[in-house]
């Protein structure tokens, strides 16, 4: 009956949950805070603490981990005292995310272990993989991140849930990242892109979409990662209030990979507001370590250094060591006052594209079919590719361009 209170309280979290999902964030999780404490007071107690264990579900799958905080501590303390195991087990397993998120590592262990020891929820046994998995490949350690990972895919793909195969996703991809394999990172991010078309599924994706762009420059396929930035940001316009950091830091390292420094800057300073407010250390740190990228090839040394000195703290506190090891190559290079290139460096996207094709033994006219442009447009890409590396033979482009992926591998603006 419409008069009962658990219902009005469960409709009135409902609204919250759709007006969260169509991007009214701060209206929706406000309704279902409302919700859940006002159950709390009239001692409806499923009523509430089902809102917050919805409430915090619902901020962390649109990336807002800075609500999720909100809900966190004084929701688990609530199941605690009435002894709702199911969604206290739940939000542990969240707790772990957000202190993930928020830089507090060794209070992300602790939550994920306690979840992953209590009875309650699959669920929440599931998602506490999720926080070991990324303290895991945070700190280098990829053998334990794949484990969990691994239990963590194992458990999506048996239930069919896109989310939790996504955030098992984005994991494998990091790892594949941290460990070199930029073609093993593409190949991963693409099914990934494909599995969130098909569901629908974008809050779990966004920060794939980053993670694919660092894949495919790895992979010395700059061209590549334009076109997935530009793919990926149209499947993402839907939440663009969610995904907007995201898809300016992925622009910030096409434009770096294109030499056009001063846009890649902007991109970076925009992604990193964006990154600190969602509450996503990780992504905050790289931003700020790719900035400080661009301030390294436009001289401006003093700032350089600054913002590599303080990530460098960030990640020592972490015990990062990705993220020291990248912060200690920029130092290298403000020292030596010599900024580090892309390996296929001074040729643009668009050429190396061109580079590629020449390699594969394509004739100007079969350039110009395959990437739609003129005939006299590939000609000129092919006497500019000639000129800028110094070659005389067609040949000669083929060997360089049989070396550019194992070079992108071993810098940190492409890969990790």
């Amino acid at each position: 009956m419409l008069d009962d209170a658990d219902l009005l309280l469960t409709l009135d979290s409902i609204e919250g949950q759709l007006a969260t999902s169509e991007g009214r964030v701060a209206e929706g999780l406000a309704a279902m805070e409302a919700a859940a404490v006002v159950a709390r007071d009239r001692a409806l107690d499923e009523t509430s603490i089902t809102n917050f264990r919805l409430g915090a579900t619902a901020a962390i799958g649109v990336l807002d981990y800075r609500h999720a905080a909100a809900w966190i501590g004084e929701g688990i303390a609530y199941a605690d005292s009435i002894e709702q195991s199911y969604c206290a087990h739940i939000m542990h397993a969240v707790g772990g995310l957000v202190a993930w998120g928020d830089g507090r590592w060794d209070d992300a262990i602790g939550e994920a272990a306690q979840a992953l020891m209590a009875h309650g929820s699959v669920r929440g046994t599931a998602m506490a993989r999720w926080p070991l998995a990324y303290v895991a490949l945070g700190r280098g350690d990829l053998g334990e991140a794949r484990r969990h990972l691994s239990e963590a895919t194992e458990f999506a793909d048996a239930y069919g849930a896109p989310d939790f195969q996504l955030a098992a996703a984005w994991g494998t991809i990091e790892v594949a990242l941290l460990s070199g394999e930029a073609r093993a990172a593409v190949d991963a991010s693409q099914a990934a892109l494909e599995l969130a078309e098909r569901t629908g599924e974008r809050g779990q994706f966004a920060p794939i979409a980053l993670s694919g762009v660092r894949a495919r420059l790895g992979a010395g396929r700059p061209a590549d990662a334009a076109r997935w930035v530009d793919r990926c940001a149209a499947f993402l316009s839907p939440v663009g209030w969610l995904a907007f950091p995201v898809i300016d830091h992925a622009r910030g390292l096409v434009a770096l990979s294109d030499g056009s420094v001063g846009i890649a800057r902007s991109a970076f300073e925009r992604a990193i507001s964006g990154w600190e407010a969602k509450g996503r250390t990780w992504e905050e740190l790289w931003a700020r370590l790719d900035l400080a990228g661009c301030f390294v090839r436009t001289g401006r040394i003093i700032e350089a250094t600054a913002l590599i000195a303080d990530v460098r703290e960030t990640a020592v506190r972490l015990g990062s060591r990705p993220l020291v090891d990248r912060a200690a190559a920029l130092g290298r290079q403000t020292r030596g006052r010599v900024a580090e290139e892309e390996p296929w460096h001074p040729l643009t996207a668009r050429e190396l594209e061109v580079a590629r094709l020449i390699a594969a033994g394509s004739t100007n006219a079969e350039i110009a079919a395959g990437l739609g442009i003129a005939p006299k447009t590939a000609s000129a890409h092919v006497e500019h590719i000639l000129a800028k590396r110094g070659a005389s033979r067609r040949a000669e482009i083929a060997t360089w361009v049989s070396a550019i992926p194992s070079a992108a591998a071993s810098i940190g603006v492409a890969s990790r």
